[in-house]
């Protein structure tokens, strides 16, 4: 697709109703902005021209544990305000995803690579921070040595480091947590086929984190299913997995993701920050976007796609 092809209302055949276009479609969209995010539907990419960005000079990793849940939104937000801390990346884990890491590191030993986890966590935070010098360096260690004193975080509570050695040990510690959640469901898929996991892909506004934060922990804690929050608390984007056990408990989980994307709309978020609606969150679509607004998205689909031949299923029935 070329960047530079322009989509005009005049390309595309609409109902009368649908002539005057706003959100989601605007009548002067460059193409490439139309079809990415269309999940397939669209059409086909065949080429794709990629700009990359500067590799960072050096990353300072750190895993931080945390006693009190409660601290850990009020840390990330005092974190990302910080104006000497350039932070690549701010990763959350609760309570239940350092249990599974502890169960994993216990059943597999020295060949999980996991490392030892803080006994009294409650939760914990990874976090990568860019750095050019040595002095920048000293600058970010004091930084961080006051917003560790003022939550009550000492050197046993914190990992860090900026060798390959680290960084490869706290990789295996983030991608170890959805990997064992998979082989979880697998494992109890063998003897109810229907079941799955639920997990979330929705974000809010920074602002909203901790109220999203607060409302997820609310719902979480009464929930009967087992459950599993991590992901990317640094763009206000957590991924709640909700492992069900029995049908009853599959069905209370859809109940449950139900009511989390009814408040993440509410707080103008999305339902799909990052994987995408796909086919099983489809009808999520409704709580983000009115019937109109899915009227020309569908008819937007037809007229490309006339014979409905790609991706069938997926947004639209």
């Amino acid at each position: 697709m070329n960047e530079n092809i322009k989509l005009s209302v005049n390309d595309i055949s609409l109902p009368a109703s649908k002539q005057t276009l706003g959100y989601p479609l605007k009548s002067d969209m460059d193409a490439v902005d139309l079809f990415i995010g269309s999940e397939g539907t669209l059409g086909v990419i065949t080429e794709v021209e990629l700009k990359l960005i500067t590799k960072p000079h050096n990353i300072l990793s750190q895993i931080i544990y945390f006693h009190d849940r409660k601290l850990i939104c009020l840390f990330v937000n005092r974190l990302c305000s910080n104006e000497f801390i350039k932070t690549s990346a701010i990763e959350y884990f609760d309570s239940n995803a350092l249990e599974l890491l502890r169960e994993r590191r216990k059943e597999e030993g020295v060949s999980s690579c996991i490392a030892k986890i803080y006994d009294r966590a409650k939760g914990a935070l990874y976090v990568e921070i860019e750095f050019r010098t040595d002095e920048e360096l000293e600058i970010i260690y004091e930084e961080l040595e006051q917003l560790n004193a003022e939550f009550g975080i000492d050197d046993e509570m914190s990992w860090a480091g900026f060798d390959n050695e680290t960084f490869e040990s706290m990789r295996v510690f983030r991608h170890a947590v959805p990997e064992t959640i998979n082989s979880i469901i697998r494992r109890r898929k063998t003897k109810i086929p229907q079941l799955r996991k639920f997990s979330t892909d929705m974000s809010v506004p920074f602002k909203n984190l901790c109220d999203v934060f607060s409302f997820y922990e609310k719902k979480l804690d009464n929930a009967a299913c087992d459950y599993v929050v991590f992901g990317h608390i640094g763009e206000a984007h957590l991924h709640v997995n909700l492992l069900p056990r029995s049908i009853d408990e599959l069905n209370e989980a859809e109940k449950i993701i139900d009511e989390f994307a009814d408040y993440i709309v509410s707080l103008s978020g999305s339902v799909s920050a990052e994987h995408g609606i796909g086919r099983l969150k489809k009808r999520y679509l409704t709580k983000q976007f009115s019937e109109d607004e899915i009227d020309t998205m569908r008819s937007v689909k037809n007229t490309l796609d006339p014979k409905g031949l790609l991706n069938r299923g997926v947004l639209f029935d």
